[in-house]
C-alpha cells in the first residue's frame, strides 16, 4: 500500500491526503503515515525548485533585464511593476507560484519588468 500511495503522490504532487486515501481505499491517517517526513521533505524541495524555475522563466520571458535602466545581472533583483494599479489582481510571483503559470503570465502582461532600485524610485515619486 505504501508504494501505491508514494507513487500517486509523486505523479500528482498537488493531490491531497484525502483524495489519495479515497483512490487507495484507506484512511486519511494511513496516507499521512506512509508519506513520512522524508517523503514530504522531497516534495517540498521539488516544489521549491519548480517555483524557482517558474520565476526565472517568466522573468527571462519578459527580457531578463530592467526595462528602464537595463540592469540584468541578477534575476532576483527584478520585479514586476503594474502599469495600472486598478487592473492589478495580485502580485505576479504569488499568482505564478500559488495559482498557475497561465494566470501569472496574464498578470505579468499588465506589468513592466524593472529592477528593485527603479521600482523604489517609481513608488517614491508617486
Amino acid at each position: 500500500m505504501k508504494e501505491e500511495i508514494v507513487k500517486i503522490k509523486k505523479e500528482n504532487p498537488e493531490m491531497g491526503y484525502k483524495k489519495i486515501a479515497s483512490l487507495v481505499g484507506c484512511s486519511h491517517n494511513t496516507v499521512k503515515y506512509h508519506l513520512s517526513e522524508s517523503v514530504r521533505k522531497y516534495f517540498a524541495i521539488r516544489r521549491q525548485a519548480n517555483r524557482r524555475k517558474a520565476k526565472t522563466d517568466i522573468k527571462e520571458k519578459f527580457g531578463g533585464k530592467c526595462s528602464i535602466c537595463g540592469y540584468g545581472k541578477c534575476l532576483d533583483a527584478l520585479q514586476f511593476h503594474h502599469l495600472d494599479p486598478k487592473k492589478k489582481h495580485g502580485k505576479v510571483m504569488e499568482i505564478l507560484t500559488r495559482l498557475s503559470k497561465e494566470k501569472g503570465l496574464k498578470e505579468a502582461e499588465k506589468c513592466q519588468l524593472i529592477c528593485a532600485n527603479c521600482h523604489a524610485e517609481i513608488h517614491a515619486i508617486d
